[in-house]
């Protein structure tokens, strides 16, 4: 995404200068009156020569000396490939030096270009140099600076640092600029080449009262001598605003005003060694009444007998008293004030009246739903549940850097939606990192480390007996051997004693790529730093954890001990063994055995018989789950761990909590934390056990890490410690974090700290408080949320509502906090036999719970998204520096959400969707198409730049476009697609759906090209990152899936007859989606890169070209498909496309089948099973029925070695959640019978396994059913469906004896047996009323 090549780096630099031509709001006056010098620059002097590091396209040093700075003719460049960049300047002699100028690009030209930080070094014999300046964060067109001292130097020279202003660009890319250098003898020497008295001019503003004093810095005073970026304030020229009431004799000041009146102002430059001091015009400043933004979105909630109030109303830009008002869908229905009570959808507004300080305003119209309640939930049940589902590690493990990565390292997490903590316990140390979702700067950011750290000198521990440290290696290892994409294969797995891990070494196989051959050898060894000594060896095969893959267990192999590593002995050979029934084998020895060095070394890992599989010596890895040594009894490499029980750290997702308990010294502190509901706050119990004898300091301190663009400052305030961060480029984040004692015995430490007493069985309590303000300097688009609290102001809130903490406000806080978690596990939960599946979909749960949610009404400003991190992340280097990656990352954690019946907590997502389509629909007319198609990684803060207008479309296509998968526009509205399909609520798709996916209608009708054949292609775009594909099955899947929703909605609403004319016409003559055999130029391809396959499968496109699939995959037909990569080919077609499914067409169906099991995509050890693949490649399981009666058994497998492998730690990231719908779609599927339509066809337990138990209540169906049904003994008990939108229902009957079906007056619905569409089960089908509920049974 970041290549620096020259054609992007121009077309960068052109943006840049179109930004600032349109953000400029007067014109630049220059006004050359120059002032006569007194002296001549020694540039000017005979015998000069200049020199540099490069020179770019013939800009040659040697002009920035010739007296000219009107243009790029007369202008130095260097080449960006050559680095560093530097000038240096011979004058003839040694000469005196007192001053420089330097005249960067921006006298003439574009003032982006200007250096921004570079030194400057003098010598006398072009050896020895000696620094005498150094300029950092320059934004002026001209650098003149008097050295602290003449210098004597015959050699002069530049060196840059950071030749251009940065503002994204990699510094690869970047040229050094000079337009002239000067050089003075004499300190008091002028130059005559640039205007020292800048002409600053101020507008009139009209700002809306906020109640916060006024920052000019929007639309404020400009002047012509220096680079002004569009929003960034650290560029902006130091200006002092100066104000005084208008039409009022009184001096100016700088306390800038904040009620609403009329104001003078004016602008002042204290002016520097470049530049006299200036002052601007006098401009009016009106303060008028602010304009109110009310935004409310729809919700749902379930009956109680009483009224229902409405929730959820967005304010900005301050604060002021609502009302709601209902009423009825009726016709003729007025607005009332009372809140409903009866189960139906009312229309719901907020109102405001009007202040002194605000207009009055009224909020969109939006629904408020009352749902029927389900008889089958059940908290009693459920609340056991979630009590068992407690995570806790018992063992400290310091070898884990929690603050270390780019990815989420713990899964102690907590958190409301507006912020996210990670904890992390350790001896003598408990910290919590808080982040909020608008901490951005050029990365996302921690807001503060929380420390409770132990406050008493530590009291160093004996060290232990000597012990043996054990380091493992394998054949694998070794450079010279190419590379696999091998997952989940660490070395170290074959010494853990985990049954859930195992070591995979490289294949024998030659590279496909380069032709390079593997070692046959294949080995794996553990090394002791002393000899170490065993007389009992256990190995445990691949087949305990793949018991259906015993033929790949080791075949022939010995064992060999060392002293050396070098030197071998064998110890035991094992020929031919291939255990189909025994998992593990062990080996006794008479006589121990010792050693330093141990190894499991084989040539022939595995049967030749099985070798092969798709090419030759493709299956042949070593696999071993474990290798134990014993010696009498103990385990040598990992004897038993003794928990004293000092230590602990659990999440309670039932309490959504964090505990922890450590010792500080001999002393045992423990701590309860979690994040208020209702706030943003995060409190905290710190209790001394009161056995040990205390007292126990503690302290606490606030700390974060130091990034450049980022401004830490940290304080104290009366009882209260602070940390503020901000950043104030391009989107301005400013945010504060506080904390203070509540209750307990403390005093205020040294450097920002407080030190906590605890005494024996006392608990003190904590509180601290996240504030934070972010925005816009400048409008971008309709509802820009724009910055108007300083630092200081933010750090000031903070601790006023700090303050406002009593002991009793955390007692309400607590209580609110209980009942909302309460409320969202009732929205719908799953009772499975399976404990790891079971701690896995309620985790995921408890993670987005804990990571989104609506924007609360007691938010300032809207709610977040996470990246791949969601909210949690310990420093400031998270991946993808914490953007939204669109080709699936961003969107993978909601793949289950709706199924999930938890859709409401989109809306943070929605509000990045529909604003960010507008920003794109600017880059895609720009390249000359219809509608919206998006790059691929975007920063997920569209909400705060609200809704950009849309411009005309340029006349020249550029199908490249901003990416090259042309579908990540439709996975970013695929969540919307599916709102209108699980909740059917006609409002939301009137307001935002509809209008979101029209976009990408219209992007594609005008990107499809129509061929001779008569069919519509796609060119020009990708399955994978860095391919080209044409019709790439992402695409000929998505078109299809997207066009025929698309239609069902336009005619839902009647609108655009001639658009969803033209999408049917489309998708009458769309080609196929390719297969290896459906095309001669596939057939042909696929043959000449050597791909076999004797079935019918789903490939990449009818050509494809991606360089990066064919070396990671080490294949040459990697383009089109792989065994080990992640299930792309199938995302189009089965999921998240929704395309094809249990009831599809058979012939389909197959295909889909047979290229599921050619990927082998939930092999745990491939991109597919894990990784990328993770969120995907269950759900296309269950779709498909692949596998069912085994489904269960992989992924139970997959999360042990995956998400669960270390018991606490690893892999559990925030797109990992979308695996959710995976168990979901085993539980219950609605889908759709044909690719164009049909009808939805109802699956219970359509890929459960009969052998398992499992219940799950109101989880959601499309068409807008909320299900309940039990599954025990192999057989369904019945089934509860509730009927939110009045569908129809047809239900594939899970008894052969048929169904009865009653409504909720156990009234008998008549129900229509027949078969389904094209798998001939039979099926009942019978209509709903709205808000009905219904009971199914089997028929006696």
């Amino acid at each position: 995404m970041f290549n620096s090549h020259r054609i992007a780096k121009l077309a960068f630099r052109k943006t840049v200068a179109g930004l600032l031509a349109a953000s400029m709001f007067v014109s630049l006056q220059t006004n050359f009156v120059l002032a006569a010098p007194n002296e001549q620059s020694l540039t000017k002097l005979p015998g000069i020569v200049v020199t540099a590091s490069s020179e770019f396209n013939g800009m040659k040093a040697i002009r920035t000396i010739d007296g000219n700075v009107s243009g790029d003719a007369y202008t130095w460049t260097s080449n960006h490939n050559v680095s560093p960049h530097w000038l240096k300047i011979q004058l003839p002699s040694d000469k005196t030096i007192s001053k420089y100028v330097l005249h960067h690009n921006g006298v003439f030209g574009n003032k982006s270009l200007n250096g921004w930080s570079f030194k400057v070094s003098v010598s006398t014999d072009n050896v020895n140099w000696t620094q005498v300046d150094q300029v950092e964060g320059n934004i002026y067109d001209v650098t003149q600076r008097t050295l602290a001292a003449p210098v004597t130097a015959r050699y002069f020279k530049v060196e840059y640092v950071t030749p251009e202003q940065p503002l994204g660009q990699s510094a690869g890319s970047m040229e050094a600029r000079l337009a002239e250098v000067e050089l003075f003898s004499g300190s008091d020497a002028v130059s005559s080449l640039y205007n020292r008295n800048p002409v600053i001019t101020l507008n009139d503003r009209t700002l809306g009262y906020t109640g916060d004093p006024v920052n000019w810095y929007i639309n404020g005073a400009t002047t012509p001598i220096a680079y002004k970026s569009e929003n960034a304030d650290y560029t902006q020229i130091p200006f002092t605003y100066m104000y005084k009431r208008h039409g009022v004799t009184e001096a100016f000041t700088e306390a800038p005003p904040s009620q609403i009146g009329q104001y003078e102002v004016k602008a002042k430059f204290a002016g520097n060694d470049t530049y006299n001091s200036a002052e601007s015009n006098v401009a009016l400043l009106s303060i008028t009444k602010a304009a109110i933004q009310l935004s409310l979105e729809s919700q749902s909630f379930t009956y109680t007998g009483r009224n229902v109030p409405m929730v959820g109303t967005v304010v900005y830009p301050i604060k002021v008293p609502y009302i709601y008002k209902y009423k009825a869908l009726t016709p003729g229905a007025t607005w009332r004030n009372s809140a409903p009570t009866d189960v139906g959808t009312y229309m719901v507004k907020a109102v405001f009246a009007g202040s002194d300080v605000a207009l009055p305003a009224e909020s969109n119209e939006t629904t408020l739903t009352i749902l029927s309640a389900s008889a089958q939930s059940n908290w009693s049940e459920l609340s056991t549940l979630l009590s068992g589902l407690t995570e806790k590690q018992t063992v400290e493990d310091n070898s884990i850097n929690i603050k270390g990565g780019k990815y989420l390292a713990a899964s102690m997490l907590m958190g409301n939606g507006t912020f996210g903590v990670i904890s992390d316990a350790r001896k003598n140390q408990q910290s919590y990192f808080l982040s909020s979702g608008d901490a951005f700067g050029s990365s996302k950011l921690v807001n503060a480390q929380l420390t409770f750290a132990n406050g008493d000198p530590i009291v160093p521990v004996p060290s232990p007996p000597s012990q043996n440290l054990y380091t493992f290696n394998s054949s694998s290892s070794s450079p010279s051997e190419p590379p696999e994409e091998i997952y989940n294969r660490a070395v170290g797995n074959a010494f853990d004693s985990n049954e859930r891990t195992e070591w995979l070494s490289t294949t024998q196989k030659v590279s496909q790529t380069t032709g390079v051959p593997r070692p046959l050898e294949k080995w794996v060894s553990v090394q002791g730093s002393q000899p170490f000594t065993f007389n009992k060896i256990e190995i445990k095969h691949h087949s305990l954890l793949f018991p259906d893959e015993a033929k790949y267990n080791l075949y022939n192999y010995d064992i060999q001990t060392s002293n050396n590593g070098t030197a071998w002995t064998t110890i035991k050979s094992v020929t031919g063994s291939v255990y189909s029934s025994v998992y593990s084998n062990t080996f006794d020895f008479a006589s121990p055995i010792t050693a330093k060095y141990l190894r499991v070394y084989t040539t022939t890992p595995v049967n030749p018989l099985y070798e092969t599989l798709h090419f030759p010596k493709d299956m042949t890895s070593a696999r071993i789950t474990d290798i134990n040594l014993f010696n009498n009894g103990t385990n040598v490499i990992n004897p038993p761990k003794v928990n004293d029980g000092s230590f602990s750290h659990e999440r309670d997702m039932l309490n959504a909590e964090i505990r922890s308990k450590m010792k500080y010294n001999n002393n045992l502190v423990s701590y309860q934390t979690w994040t208020a509901d209702d706030q943003n706050a995060m409190f905290t119990n710190v209790t001394l056990d009161s056995s040990f004898t205390g007292p126990q300091k503690v302290n606490i301190q606030l700390t974060s890490p130091v990034l450049a663009g980022v401004t830490n400052t940290a304080g104290t305030d009366g009882n209260a410690i602070w940390l503020a961060r901000h950043d104030e480029s391009g989107f301005v984040f400013r945010g504060a974090t506080a904390t203070k004692v509540i209750q307990g015995n403390y005093q205020m430490g040294a450097n920002n700290t407080i030190v906590l007493t605890l005494n024996p069985g006392e608990t003190a309590k904590i509180a601290t408080v996240l504030y934070t303000h972010s925005g816009l300097k400048q409008p971008e688009g309709t509802n820009t949320i724009f910055v108007t609290k300083d630092i200081t102001t933010v750090k000031n809130i903070a601790v006023q509502k700090l303050n406002a903490v009593t002991e009793a406000s955390i007692n309400t806080a607590r209580s609110f906090h209980l009942n909302w978690w309460k409320s969202y596990w009732l929205k719908s939960y799953v009772k499975l036999a399976d404990p790891v599946i079971q701690n896995y979909y309620f985790t995921s749960l408890y993670i987005l719970g804990s990571g989104i949610r609506q924007t609360p009404d007691w938010a300032e400003q809207p709610n977040v998204v996470g990246g791949l991190t969601g909210l949690f992340v310990t420093n400031d280097n998270a991946a993808a520096d914490g953007n939204a990656v669109l080709n699936y990352n961003y969107e993978a954690p909601f793949y289950g959400v709706h199924s999930s019946n938890r859709t409401d907590m989109l809306q943070p997502y929605y509000a990045d969707v529909v604003n960010g389509l507008s920003y794109w629909q600017h880059e895609t007319a720009g390249r000359g198409y219809q509608g919206v198609q998006t790059g691929r990684q975007h920063r997920q803060l569209r909400a705060f730049y609200g809704m950009m207008d849309p411009v005309p479309v340029a006349n020249e296509k550029n199908p490249r476009l901003s990416s090259d998968q042309k579908t990540n526009v439709l996975l970013y509205t695929r969540a919307l697609l599916w709102d209108w399909q699980y909740n059917r609520n006609d409002e939301d798709l009137r307001r935002f759906i509809y209008p979101s996916i029209k976009q990408t209608i219209q992007f594609y009708v005008d990107f499809v090209v129509k061929k001779e054949d008569g069919k519509y292609w796609v060119e020009y775009s990708a399955n994978n990152e860095g391919g080209s594909n044409s019709n790439a099955s992402m695409d000929m899947g998505y078109i299809r899936t997207t066009f025929r929703d698309y239609i069902e909605m336009a005619q839902r609403l009647n609108v655009d007859a001639d658009l969803v004319a033209k999408c049917q016409e489309i998708l009458a003559n769309l080609a196929p989606i390719p297969t290896s055999t459906n095309n001669p130029t596939t057939v042909s391809k696929l043959a000449g890169l050597g791909f076999s396959n004797n079935k019918e499968i789903f490939v990449g496109g009818v050509e494809s070209y991606n360089a990066i699939q064919d070396r990671v995959y080490d294949l040459p037909w990697a383009s089109y498909i792989s065994s080990n990569n992640q299930p792309v080919v199938l995302e189009g077609s089965v999921h998240p496309s929704e395309l094809i499914h249990i009831g599809s067409d058979p012939a389909m169906l197959q295909i889909a089948k047979d290229t599921f099991e050619y990927g082998d995509y939930l092999n745990p050890h491939t991109n597919g099973g894990v990784a990328n693949g993770f969120p995907k490649s269950y759900t296309i399981a269950a779709r498909l029925g692949y596998k069912a009666d085994q489904l269960i058994d992989i992924l139970h497998r997959n999360l042990s070695m995956n998400i669960y492998s270390n018991n606490f730690y690893e892999g559990e990231n925030f797109e990992a959640t979308g695996t959710l719908e995976s168990v979901n779609s085993m539980l219950l599927q609605n889908e759709l019978t044909d690719m164009e339509g049909g009808i939805f066809e109802m699956r219970l337990f359509p890929a459960w396994s009969k052998n398992y138990d499992a219940k799950f209540v109101t989880l959601r169906a499309k068409n807008a059913f909320r299900v309940s049904s039990e599954l025990k003994n192999g057989k369904v008990l019945s089934a509860e469906i509730i009927s939110d939108a009045g569908k129809s229902v047809t239900l594939v009957s899970p008894w052969a004896n048929g169904i009865v079906v009653k409504d909720n007056n156990g009234n008998a619905v008549p129900a229509t047996q027949g078969t389904t569409r094209h798998t001939n089960e039979v099926a009942y089908t019978f209509n709903t009323v709205v808000n009905g509920t219904y009971t199914i049974t089997e028929k006696p």
